[in-house]
């Protein structure tokens, strides 16, 4: 169906049906999903029509934002489960022995990248595309429903679905990594380590023009004439190590063991590392 173009009547339910069926059938392997029937309206969540319905949901967001060009780049999708995503930090978690509650909470962050990505990518979209796509959205599931709530609802039902099947963690982790960008020819015939010798010293370069200003400590007391100086608030207290230790060590109590200060802690962390710049004005 062309882009933006609705069928009316009993001919779209049946065009979407079979469109849901068939990408069903091609997916089978996320979790050996029978095509069943769409259920349209209250369906009950995580249904077999739903689970169908969820997958053409994905692939009309993907295939929208494709065609517009404005896929987010910041992290790697992860082939077969259209609602995660992949960072090179949590990427390293696939190596790890997880506990259920540690790979629940892997899951919920891989998830919650796919979501930051796609609330970018939608927001990105055309005017023009993003009513088009609503309207392919509301056809597929049969009422009114925003890309970025369908985003949200057919994540939690595809995952649930997908992931009854204890076996599929285990295959998450042999395809959660991020894929390289190197270009082959040149990796293979050892161009990269030649181009490099000229990137080290046009590097080098740069650090004798740029850096010399960076390596003087801040002048305390007014700013000088011409720069505008910001840095932590005079009252602030620096942190010994004991006590930034203490942070980070209550920071990290969560499944993945995490470092994730907030509130005071954060603000104190800050304060104690926090650069001082100095900006010509």
């Amino acid at each position: 169906m062309a882009e933006g173009f609705r069928i009316p009547g009993p001919v779209m339910r049946w065009r979407h049906a079979g469109a849901a069926i068939g990408l069903a059938v091609l997916l089978g392997a996320c979790g050996g999903f029978t095509p069943g029937p769409i259920m349209r309206g209250q369906a009950a969540a995580g249904g077999a029509g739903d689970v169908a319905a969820c997958r053409v949901v994905f692939a009309a967001i993907d295939r929208s934002v494709g065609t517009a060009g404005v896929g987010d780049a910041e992290a790697a999708r992860i082939a077969g489960l259209p609602y995660l995503r992949i960072a090179r930090f949590l990427a390293s978690f696939r190596h790890r022995d997880l506990d259920p509650g540690a790979e629940a909470a892997w899951l919920d962050r891989l998830a919650a990248l796919d979501r930051q990505a796609r609330t970018v990518e939608l927001a990105n979209l055309p005017a023009a595309g993003q009513r088009a796509l609503g309207a392919e959205i509301e056809a597929i599931v049969g009422r009114p429903e925003s890309p970025l709530d369908g985003v949200r609802r057919c994540a939690a039902i595809l995952r649930r679905h997908d992931f009854a099947d204890t076996g599929r963690i285990e295959a998450l982790r042999r395809t959660a990594y991020v894929p390289d960008h190197y270009a082959f020819w040149p990796q293979l015939f050892g161009l990269y380590p030649v181009s490099a010798v000229a990137v080290a010293a046009g590097f080098e370069s740069w650090k004798v023009e740029f850096l010399a200003d960076f390596a003087d400590a801040p002048e305390a007391g007014p700013p000088t004439a011409g720069l505008s100086v910001y840095r932590p608030p005079a009252t602030a207290a620096l942190l010994p190590p004991r006590a930034v230790a203490a942070i980070l060590a209550g920071a990290r109590r969560n499944p993945l063991g995490i470092a994730e200060p907030t509130g005071r802690d954060l603000r104190a962390l800050v304060e104690t590392f926090a650069p001082v710049w100095q900006v010509e004005r």
